[in-house]
């Protein structure tokens, strides 16, 4: 994650991390939701454990006392209403209008597996609700969100 780590070790904005999530909590996930975890997303969470930078907010995979948003939680909180994700998306960070950041996890011709889309769930289920692939994979939506905070905002 070269491009990522350089802009996490010096971020533009204060940022919150949870820190480090286990081999062992990761392989528990992956075995509960039956998926596989991205590479990218994966190497994230096994360094920062998912948190929080400017208004980005990354799920993690939760630490009940800092109130910070599960991945687990997410979800199954959408499962329950009705907006199944896995094993085809993996919401990663919520946009604030009901949509979310969400990774392929069942690759087409559109959508590689891996990239991250903009996914809005009362669209449709799935791949349907699909607005646009944001970049080919975390990392890159990520990095490109911190270079975007680290430029000055434009007064109007």
């Amino acid at each position: 994650m070269t491009e990522l780590t350089r802009l996490l070790a010096s971020p533009p904005r204060p940022a919150r991390w949870l820190g480090a999530v286990s081999e062992d909590t990761l392989q528990t996930t992956e075995t509960t939701l039956g998926i596989t975890i991205p590479p990218t997303y994966r190497s994230f969470l096994d360094t920062y454990g998912g948190g929080s930078i400017g208004h980005i907010e990354v799920l993690g995979l939760g630490i009940p006392a800092t109130g910070h948003p599960s991945l687990l939680f997410a979800v199954r909180d959408l499962e329950a209403r009705g907006f199944p994700t896995c094993p085809v998306l993996l919401p990663v960070s919520p946009i604030g209008d009901g949509s979310w950041v969400a990774l392929i996890l069942q690759g087409t011709s559109d959508h590689p597996v891996g990239s991250a889309v903009i996914w809005d769930p009362r669209r449709d289920a799935a791949l349907a609700g699909v607005r646009g692939t944001l970049a080919p994979s975390f990392e890159a939506w990520l990095a490109a969100r911190l270079v975007r905070l680290a430029q000055p905002r434009r007064r109007g």
